[in-house]
């Protein structure tokens, strides 16, 4: 109760500052109303649960959740980065991973349809309610991502997950990393460069080389012939390691029987070590 007098309060001398309160009769409600973002994130709303307490993003949700003491789990929220009434929309947020926070922005079954893969979708052509679309869906939420980036958080980080066996939801993958590389391209940029078109090579112009932050091992990032791949490279630009590939004409890989640490080489991939074909379950998470 403390908190709502003191938002209350403090919402009152700024509309009566403006002249805007005309009667003694305001209401909290009423100051809620002219107040709606300040009320909606830091007092009544901003946790995501109803369209009308959108949070920015799961990133902001989680922080408010923390600071008020509520109980933070993974679920499907109400977010709104552009924070302009009417603009809510629903998204699934892991809670738990890393810290928590991380708002999905692609998730997607293995198949092998081949060519077709990793285009550029939208909230509404993309599956992001759930870890498991129950099909091949291959599209990317990229307007839910770019309006996460230019929101007043933005993002920083970037988490891949995945299941080997969706059957099963076998061998978790998760692993993440800053979304700047080493050598300055941003994920973003990387995503755009490659997305639902052929690309080939790696070089700092074409891919992201930077740190696993969870084991502090490099890691790279390539597009392959309409695959996005995550793994390690030699300096000579050869897969080392491919952990995270989605996906190609020959099916995704997610290629660790315990995590990603344990991937096995490019040259050695089978379902006896831990990769699959067509079994694969694949997300990418921002935060």
């Amino acid at each position: 109760m403390a908190t709502e007098k003191h938002i209350v309060a403090t919402a009152l001398a700024l509309l009566l500052a403006v002249g805007s309160v005309r009667s003694s009769s305001s209401t909290a409600g009423d100051i809620c109303e002219s107040f709606r973002r300040l009320c909606q994130k830091d007092w009544y709303g901003g946790d995501g649960l109803r369209r009308d307490t959108a949070g920015v993003s799961c990133h902001s949700i989680r922080a408010l959740m923390r600071r008020t003491g509520h109980v933070v789990f993974s679920s499907v929220r109400w977010i709104n980065p552009t924070q302009v009434p009417g603009r809510e929309f629903q998204i699934y947020c892991d809670m738990t991973s890393f810290g928590g926070g991380w708002s999905l922005i692609y998730s997607s079954r293995d198949d092998s349809t081949g060519n077709n893969n990793m285009q550029k979708g939208n909230k509404y052509t993309a599956h992001i309610t759930s870890l498991d679309p129950g099909n091949a869906n291959k599209r990317l939420a990229y307007d839910v991502f770019k309006a996460i980036e230019q929101s007043s958080g933005g993002y920083e980080e970037v988490m891949l997950t995945g299941y080997r066996d969706y059957r099963f939801k076998s061998s978790l993958i998760k692993m993440y990393f800053h979304k700047i590389s080493t050598s300055g391209l941003t994920f973003s940029q990387f995503i755009a460069r490659g997305m639902g078109g052929y690309r080939s090579g790696c070089g700092t112009s074409k891919s992201y080389y930077g740190t696993e932050i969870s084991s502090g091992k490099p890691i790279a990032l390539s597009w392959d012939d309409y695959a996005f791949v995550a793994g390690t490279m030699s300096s000579s630009c050869s897969w080392d390691k491919e952990i995270w590939n989605e996906i190609d004409a020959r099916g995704g890989h997610l290629l660790a029987p315990k995590d990603w640490h344990h991937a096995e080489s490019h040259s050695s991939q089978s379902r006896s070590s831990g990769s699959c074909e067509s079994r694969g379950l694949f997300h990418i998470f921002i935060r």
